[in-house]
């Protein structure tokens, strides 16, 4: 049996439907731990289309449906995500829970915001306001940012200090321009 006990888990994006969704390594996932409030926080299907839902993306579904069964005491949240737009309603009543466009709970005397909505395709109501509340300085700081030259010298730097490898998440409307654009500033380092 196991021995921890999380007050949440959260997990996204695992596009049912999809030939890439993790829906079995979730279930096992959900099954191997004990918790409270299970967060679904949006893409929990690829699209509308039902008939390339696999044995095992029921198989998860099924057990939702099982955690959100009051007896269980497992509060169980949809967040709806920008492919799953069109499915919350149908499947909310299927699968048994609500649904939310963003969801607040306190823990620890902290309040939490989970929201999907323009998951790196745009912001959101809440990523407005922190924009307009002046969010936007730390950009520079947090994050690989900024022109291709820019983008070229941080990664230079990067490879001075010895890093080889980088992780790159792609934003906004045009992920294929992003992507080409990092692309040719990662070319422009100089290699030793």
């Amino acid at each position: 049996m196991q021995e921890n006990c999380f007050d949440t888990v959260i997990m996204s994006d695992l596009h049912l439907g999809s030939e890439v969704s993790q829906a079995g390594a979730a279930l096992a996932f959900l099954q191997s731990v004990r918790f409270k409030r299970l967060i679904l926080l949006g893409d929990i299907f690829a699209d509308l289309n039902f008939r390339r839902l696999t044995k095992e993306h029921w198989k998860f579904l099924g057990h939702i449906r099982k955690l959100s069964n009051p007896r269980h005491e497992i509060e169980v949240i949809w967040v709806e995500g920008n492919h799953d737009h069109g499915l919350t309603e149908v499947m909310s009543h299927l699968v048994g829970i609500p649904v939310y466009q963003e969801y607040e709970w306190h823990y620890a005397g902290k309040r939490h915001l989970a929201i999907h909505d323009q998951h790196l395709v745009g912001l959101s109501r809440a990523d407005e306001a922190a924009w307009a509340a002046g969010s936007w300085a730390a950009i520079p700081a947090t994050t690989l940012t900024g022109s291709a030259v820019e983008l070229t010298e941080h990664l230079a730097a990067f490879a001075e200090q010895g890093i080889t490898e980088v992780m790159y998440q792609p934003t906004g409307p045009d992920i294929a321009r992003e992507l080409e654009a990092f692309i040719t500033a990662a070319r422009a380092v100089p290699v030793a």
